[in-house]
């Protein structure tokens, strides 16, 4: 039995620990997903003599961030080696000598002497089947602890959690899976149209499912409802400053989450150069900002040029910035961001190309590829100190490529509500996050209509335009 090593650690841990089958540990942003709880368990872990873990994620950008977690802790002097399991040119340049077939290897038995004396494999879910050749060669890991788990379906996860030992001896490849996951970001991607995926069979049902295009992770959490022994929250997110935080908190989390005390969540605003026009002046002295544009009326449907025009102007005097005098030195957030500080949202591949077009003739290109700008489904996990979302859309029409409402049949009003694009859009940024779009569109949407009221409480839109000549 897995035993708990630590006095007073979190009450998690413990039921994970206790947990015989699975647990679920509930993760909201910036709570330390990987960074933290995994790593946690992943010290537990290997606390136990000859025991052998699997880290999975459902992306390989997300592996890349468990392969991370795990040289920090070998920098910090834990002795356990790892190995990636998957395709070089998917992964990380960082990690690849950490890929089997990177290493020189002179035959097999080298091969299993090398994965024999392994303690920790790590690999997306899709990669290692039941059926991959390592399955053949470890045959058993003790457990498995796989993020990302909200993106995930039953057809990812069933042939693992079904799959036998290899070694001759009775039992499941797997003994315990631990799934890390939250069910109000990003849900799992299904083409499936909503009455295709209802399920209908009586006996299903009984069992908790109800609609194929529900993760894995949600039906779970659904079925362990508020039993500790099976389902943990952490509750303290460390990334957002609380402005920013304390929308998601009300509006996706229903106050549960908590803010931490890092240097980042204290700090005010820095000092606002005096020679700054009222354009400026509103960036640098707004976390939580919207910028209204009711379009250009030139443009297709997924390309707004008056946007894009705005949002090289927000980043131009973010990068502007004024040096402190005399080389001084303080904490809080920079006057002057660097072009890798920023991010930018954008839901439309042709309005990604505009504004990238439009970043390299006003800041140059070192700017333009420094700068993040991509879609919210490839911004999840990551994070910045500045985020922009430009929403694009020009009719409610258009409503579904910037949201993304929870589906839920337990009748719960709150969590029909939750639009988890939104919520990831917001909870990438750090310390700053402007929305751009029309106020007559997104005002007549559920949740980025509560973000608009929020905004104008907590210091209103921006009213001026912007000061570049374009």
């Amino acid at each position: 039995e897995m035993e708990h090593r630590y006095s007073g650690v979190s009450a998690w841990l413990e039921s994970a620990w206790r947990a015989k089958d699975w647990y679920l540990l509930w993760g909201p942003p910036g709570t330390g997903k990987t960074s933290h709880a995994m790593r946690a368990l992943v010290d537990e872990a290997m606390a136990m003599p000859n025991a052998r873990i699997l880290l999975l994620a459902y992306t390989y950008k997300a592996t890349d961030k468990i392969c991370e977690m795990l040289e920090a802790r070998i920098a910090g002097g834990a002795s356990d080696s790892y190995l990636r399991i998957g395709r070089p040119e998917k992964c990380d340049a960082a990690f690849r000598s950490r890929i089997p077939d990177e290493i020189d290897l002179p035959d097999r038995n080298a091969v299993r002497a090398l994965m024999n004396s392994t303690r920790i494999f790590v690999s997306t879910v899709a990669t290692l089947g039941p059926k991959h050749s390592i399955c053949g060669l470890v045959r058993h890991f003790d457990l498995a602890i796989v993020d990302e788990a909200s993106q995930l379906l039953d057809i990812h996860v069933l042939p693992l959690f079904c799959a036998k030992r290899q070694d001759g001896m009775d039992g499941p490849l797997v003994d315990k899976f631990i799934f890390i996951g939250d069910d109000r970001q990003l849900p799992a991607v299904v083409q499936q149209s909503e009455k295709m995926s209802r399920v209908e069979d009586a006996e299903l049902k009984k069992c908790g499912i109800v609609d194929c295009r529900e993760s894995f992770f949600s039906r779970l959490k659904r079925i362990a409802g508020s039993d500790r022994n099976l389902c943990g929250m952490l509750d303290t997110q460390f990334r957002m400053h609380p402005m920013i935080a304390d929308f998601c908190n009300r509006y996706f989390y229903d106050g549960k989450l908590k803010n931490g005390n890092s240097v980042r969540q204290l700090a005010g605003l820095p000092p606002i150069p005096a020679t700054a026009t009222p354009f400026e002046r509103y960036v640098l002295g707004t976390r939580l900002g919207f910028f209204p544009v009711e379009g250009d009326g030139r443009t297709g449907g997924k390309v707004n040029t008056d946007e894009a025009k705005i949002c090289v102007d927000i980043i131009r005097t973010l990068l502007k910035g004024e040096n402190r005098p005399n080389g001084e030195t303080v904490d809080g957030p920079p006057v002057r961001y660097e072009a890798k500080d920023i991010g930018v949202i954008v839901p439309f591949r042709n309005q990604i190309a505009c504004l990238r077009e439009a970043i390299g003739q006003k800041l140059g290109d070192d700017a333009a590829e420094a700068i993040a700008v991509d879609t919210v489904e490839r911004n999840q996990g990551g994070e910045r100190p500045v985020m922009i979302f430009t929403t694009v859309i020009s009719s409610a029409d258009q409503a579904e490529w910037i949201s993304a409402s929870r589906y839920d049949d337990d009748g719960d009003d709150m969590a029909l509500s939750i639009d988890r694009k939104l919520n990831v859009a917001i909870t990438r940024a750090q310390e700053r996050f402007y929305l751009v779009g029309s106020e007559r569109v997104l005002n007549n949407l559920r949740a980025y209509g509560d973000l608009l009221r929020w905004i104008s409480d907590h210091g209103g839109f921006c009213e001026y335009g912007a000061n570049e000549v374009f």
